[in-house]
């Protein structure tokens, strides 16, 4: 078995982990219900989203450099995604974006990778951070942090998501603002009612 083909296998298996990881909860009743309700991603939504983050990664991989594969991060919401990390070159950032263009379902790209000819930024804190703020927003009452993702680069939050209101989102992004170590907080949030959520493309990428 070849690089590519184990890359292929580790990235099916954290599409299909979050799947069937829910399968031995279902005895829970009322407390998955009530997740399930409380999420606004159906749960095919929540498929489509994962094969795109899994094929944006193998469009990556494949890629005559492991540059984008190694340093780039991808997190999709209803066909929205969020590009985010470090690379070397502005080719690294453009060309991650295009390549994210050509996935089927992909309705925007918002890209906030940034050049940094640095080695990889201190992973270990970023994931330390993205933990606890993504441990705030679920012990926060009346906000459904499900609806939530967090990533966080070199000390900046990425929130990525649906929230029900604008107060719910202001606290969501307070939250996030508290955790030490946080830079800033970049919020890519949109409300559950926003017109946007039924439209085919929000942001057709312009021919080059």
């Amino acid at each position: 078995m070849n690089l590519l083909q184990l890359s292929k296998l580790i990235l099916a298996a954290a599409v299909l982990l979050p799947i069937s990881a829910c399968v031995p909860f279902a005895a829970a009743g009322t407390a998955v219900v009530g997740t399930t309700i409380a999420e606004e991603r159906s749960v095919g939504d929540k498929i489509d989203d994962n094969i795109i983050e899994i094929k944006v990664k193998e469009a990556y991989l494949q890629n005559e450099t492991s540059e984008m594969f190694e340093r780039i991060s991808v997190n999709a919401i209803e066909g929205r995604v969020l590009l985010t990390g470090s690379v070397k070159s502005v080719q690294y950032r453009i060309g991650a974006e295009e390549l994210a263009w050509k996935i089927s379902g992909v309705k925007e790209v918002i890209n906030e990778i940034v050049i940094d000819k640095k080695e990889l930024s201190d992973h270990a804190k970023d994931m330390w951070i993205a933990s606890a703020v993504r441990s705030k927003l679920l012990f926060e009452k009346d906000l459904r942090s499900i609806n939530y993702l967090v990533d966080v680069n070199n000390g900046t939050v990425f929130l990525l998501g649906l929230a029900q209101d604008e107060g719910e989102l202001n606290r969501a992004i307070k939250i996030a603002s508290t955790v030490k170590g946080v830079k800033n907080v970049v919020n890519h949030v949109i409300l559950v009612d926003d017109p946007r959520r039924n439209a085919s493309n929000w942001n057709k990428k312009k021919e080059m």
